[in-house]
């Protein structure tokens, strides 16, 4: 009995143990395809807001037409008070007169170039990089330099456009060995055409069913349902979808009632429109993974408890009478009788031991043949009487009588011509 319940024990403990490492295998490769499928929707969302803004040129075109980057607010505070607190020394320049020096230089048109070339470089219509310079801000001010100075008394001279060069130097020296990195050389530029392309989409959704595959195999091998994959893959696309889709509500409702949504409104605008069309295709994928997972449940759970099929009563017929066995064979008797004595005697032997004369059987004497009976001699014709009608034989059957046969009558014999 101990030797029972300690066998017992390290059963069930060998058990529990294959249970948490199963779990932990689980949880642990489900995490890494979690962040592989977040990172493939994430190039999904990238390309498809790309194709979009190539196709249609809407944030170029908001941003030619949207001036007041002064109203555009940076730790709480606008560019026009920022330039007004900073630079500014005199009390008789308003606010208005700095917002209205910022929007003159048409900072949001330059932008709006330096997109248009990258847009023409991933089209694959012009192999130029994108660069931006601290030259070409000190330049952009010196072309707007008397309207600083007329509409808020702003002078730039030699040392401020020296700082502005300093300041702008190392971000804007990374951007641009960013950009030398990825479009420099024509691999890149390839790569990089590629990944604005509808094949890249495909390819990134192929690898989503690769890994939906994989999670698969990994319930299976761990004991759980593959549709639990299924459900798994649905939420993890259903809630990036549904969080993209709310800061799109959220962002236009803020549009909607804020007072001040001047600034760059145009180019809120033109990054929504297609956010709202990527979330609501992420949010219907998701929710046709989750409900096709619900339903094989509920399909499952249908034929798990759906009555076992009884097969249909088979017609009685009459037994089959038992094929007759041939009969056993007879063992020799040890001993026979002897046919002239009585005796017994060994069956072996064919004479008896007693009288001495042999036991095979007599020939049978023939039948006594029956006396030949000799018909007697036929008398002359003329002798022979008439005979007299033969009487009717008794009928076999009673009530049946056999019908009579007509006599013919004998001829006359002939006279002697003697006696003549």
């Amino acid at each position: 009995m101990p030797n029972t319940v300690y066998a017992y024990s390290n059963a069930y403990s060998q058990k529990r143990q294959r249970e948490k490492n199963s779990a932990a295998k689980f949880v642990f490769h489900s995490i890494l395809i979690i962040i592989a499928v977040l990172l493939l929707l994430l190039g999904i969302t990238r390309t498809a807001f790309v194709r979009h803004q190539l196709k249609y040129n809407r944030l170029t075109n908001a941003l030619r037409s949207d001036t007041q980057i002064s109203a555009v607010k940076s730790g709480g505070k606008t560019v026009a008070e920022i330039i007004r607190e900073e630079f500014v020394s005199d009390d008789q320049v308003t606010l208005e007169d700095v917002a209205d020096a910022v929007d003159c230089m048409e900072i949001p048109a330059f932008a709006a170039d330096k997109l248009h070339v990258w847009g023409e470089l991933l089209r694959g219509n012009s192999d130029v990089v994108p660069h931006i310079t601290s030259d070409e801000v000190v330049g952009l001010l010196e072309e707007h330099e008397h309207d600083l100075y007329r509409k808020c008394m702003l002078v730039i001279d030699d040392s401020d456009k020296e700082d502005i060069r300093l300041n702008a130097d190392g971000p804007l020296g990374i951007v641009n060995k960013l950009f030398d990195f990825f479009y420099g050389s024509p691999a890149m530029r390839a790569l990089a055409r590629f990944r604005v392309s509808i094949w890249c989409i495909i390819l990134d959704i192929v690898l989503i069913g690769l890994l939906l595959w994989r999670w698969c195999r990994i319930c299976k091998n761990t004991g759980r349902p593959e549709r639990k994959a299924w459900k798994c893959l649905g939420f993890t696309v259903l809630i990036p979808g549904a969080v993209c889709f709310i800061a799109c509500a959220v962002s236009a409702l803020i549009s909607v009632f804020s007072k001040n949504d001047s600034a760059l409104g145009a180019v809120k605008r033109a990054v929504r429109l297609p956010m709202w069309a990527i979330s609501m295709v992420t949010i219907s994928a998701g929710a046709l993974l989750i409900i096709f997972a619900l339903l094989s449940e509920i399909i499952a759970h249908k034929r798990e408890n759906a009555p076992a099929k009884t097969a249909p009563a088979a017609p009685a017929y009459p037994a089959a009478a038992p094929a007759a066995k041939a009969p056993a064979p007879q063992p020799e008797p040890a001993v026979r009788t002897c046919i002239h004595c009585g005796r017994e005697f060994p069956a072996k032997g064919s004479f008896c031991i007693y009288c001495g004369k042999p036991q095979e059987q007599q020939p049978a004497e023939p039948a006594a043949e029956a006396p030949e009976v000799k018909a007697p001699p036929l008398a002359d014709t003329a002798e022979i009487p008439a005979q007299a009608p033969a009487a009717s034989a008794p009928s076999v059957m009673p009530g049946f009588t056999a019908p009579q046969i007509p006599q013919t009558p004998a001829a006359p014999a002939a006279e002697d011509p003697a006696e003549q």
